[in-house]
């Protein structure tokens, strides 16, 4: 367009100020196209952020579900402890994903506000949106609770059954010393009543 009007041998105020015109509505819209662009990816970026969390998510509670109940030996405490440790590790790891799903939900929701500048009212779109991280959300700060609380117990019930074994352990100790001197005394026993079958 600017090369055709560069091409016009008689330009006049009026052709510049359409031209002026038409130019400043192009950019206008060069903008818009740009910012709807970057809302697309932002929501895309969202989206993706969203199913990788939730698909987390999903498989966390999957391992917190298959802990019935805490075993009642060491070993098998001492497995359940060290599990669990990996997966408090693992959920610390998430917690990046997380809090980078709630950024991006966040500017998301700026970037459509900001490319619906004449809309009133709410944003459907971005509500359900938003419901969806929130119910995530809500869904990981639940794990975060269980895992906290399954430690505390575990590490509670390790520490019992340590105390409880140590205590067994002297007990079976002491029962074994004092057979031991009691199979010791048991020929001085006989020797007694030989000395009185002597007399």
């Amino acid at each position: 367009v600017q090369q055709t009007f560069r091409g016009i041998a008689l330009k006049t105020p009026a052709m510049r100020n359409r031209l002026d015109d038409l130019m400043n509505k192009w950019n206008h819209i060069w903008n818009l196209s740009n910012l709807y662009i970057e809302r697309l990816k932002c929501i895309e970026i969202v989206l993706a952020g969203l199913e990788e969390n939730t698909a987390a998510i999903s498989e966390f509670e999957i391992k917190l579900a298959s802990y019935t109940e805490l075993p009642s030996d060491i070993k098998g405490l001492q497995i359940v402890l060290e599990d669990l440790m990996v997966l408090q590790n693992a959920i610390g790891q998430q917690q990046i994903a997380m809090d980078q799903l709630n950024d991006d939900a966040h500017n998301a929701r700026k970037l459509v506000e900001k490319s619906r500048p004449n809309h009133r009212g709410p944003h459907s779109d971005m509500d359900r949106l938003d419901a969806e991280v929130n119910r995530l959300n809500s869904r990981w700060t639940n794990i975060c609770g269980q895992v906290v609380d399954r430690m505390r117990g575990a590490e509670a019930a390790y520490a019992l059954a340590q105390k409880y074994h140590t205590s067994y352990q002297t007990e079976v100790d002491f029962v074994d010393d004092s057979y031991g001197k009691l199979d010791s005394s048991a020929p001085v026993l006989n020797k007694a009543q030989e000395l009185e079958t002597t007399k």
